[in-house]
């Protein structure tokens, strides 16, 4: 029995950073000092849910991928913002760059 416990413990634990997946985005921004994506959360969402590969396209292409589920149960409609620097995404400060992500349609009720 003690076996099966944590054998399920591994499998659940590697679920939650198995499943990378595109980001849809609720919105994004820039700054002086880098690049701002404001996506979905539950509560438990930071930098640590995603990395950032660019793309070899002209101009670049960031495209942001969750490699860490949020589990947490908190009704946060506007979600939570992540930055990363130009320098953490190699990018020069004023080099043009395009963002891959999808926005999230929202509807009103």
């Amino acid at each position: 029995m003690k076996k099966n416990l944590v054998l399920i413990g591994i499998l659940f634990s590697f679920s939650l950073f198995a499943q990378e997946r595109t980001e849809e985005l609720l919105g994004f921004g820039v700054d002086a000092v880098g690049v701002i994506f404001q996506v979905p959360s539950s509560g438990c969402t930071d930098k640590d849910s995603f990395k950032v590969e660019s793309l070899e396209t002209d101009p670049v292409q960031l495209r942001l991928v969750r490699i860490k589920e949020d589990i947490c149960e908190l009704q946060s409609p506007w979600g939570t913002k992540v930055k990363y620097s130009y320098d953490e995404l190699s990018l020069e400060k004023g080099q043009k760059f395009s963002i891959y992500n999808p926005l999230a349609v929202l509807r009103a009720n």
